[in-house]
C-alpha cells in the first residue's frame, strides 16, 4: 500500500468516526436558544441588567432548604434557586443550573445538573488507570530504536542485541 492510499483510507476512517459520533448523539447540536443565555460572570457583574433573562450558572450547593448555590465566579455570592428539586441535592454537590433570572440574587430554575464531589476524582483516576494500561502496553510491545529515533516494533531478538530502550 502506497503512500497516497494510506492517506486516502486515513482520512476516510476519520470522516467515519466523526459522522458516526454525530449520528449516534455522542455530539449532540448545540440549541439556539442555549447560546443566548448569561453565563455565571456575566450574571455576577451586573445582574441587574439581566433579570428576567435566561442564565447558566455553575457553582456549589451551599443550602438545600432553601437552595442555595454559592456561585464559582466568586465566593461571596449566593444565588437562591426556586424551581428545581431538593431531593437530588446535597450540600458540596457541584451544579449547572439553567434558568431565568428573577431578582439579582434568584433564579427560577428550569433544570438542573448535578456533579457530586467524588465523580471528579473517579474521572481522573480512571483517567490516569487507563494511561497506564496504555504505557504499559507500548512499554511492552515496542521499543525506541536510537539508530532510527524511533518507536519500532519489539521483536524477541531486540533485547538480546542490547538496542532495547
Amino acid at each position: 500500500m502506497n503512500e497516497r492510499h494510506r492517506v486516502a483510507l486515513l482520512l476516510l476512517l476519520s470522516l467515519t468516526l466523526v459522522w458516526s459520533l454525530v449520528a449516534f448523539g455522542t455530539v449532540e447540536k448545540v440549541p439556539t436558544d442555549s447560546i443566548r443565555n448569561k453565563s455565571t460572570k456575566q450574571v455576577l457583574t451586573t445582574p441587574e441588567s439581566h433579570i428576567g433573562d435566561r442564565v447558566i450558572v455553575d457553582g456549589t450547593v451551599a443550602s438545600t432548604d432553601p437552595i442555595v448555590v454559592r456561585l464559582r465566579e466568586s465566593s461571596v455570592q449566593e444565588m437562591t434557586v426556586t424551581g428545581i428539586d431538593r431531593r437530588k441535592l446535597a450540600v458540596g454537590n457541584r451544579v449547572y443550573v439553567i434558568g431565568t433570572l428573577t431578582g439579582p440574587s434568584r433564579i427560577a430554575g428550569d433544570s438542573v445538573m448535578v456533579q457530586k464531589p467524588w465523580e471528579k476524582t473517579a474521572m481522573h483516576m480512571g483517567s490516569f488507570v487507563g494511561g497506564l494500561l496504555v504505557l504499559g502496553q507500548v512499554r511492552r510491545h515496542w521499543r525506541f530504536s536510537w539508530r532510527e529515533r524511533a518507536l519500532v516494533p519489539r521483536t524477541d531478538d531486540s533485547a538480546r542485541d542490547g538496542e532495547d530502550g
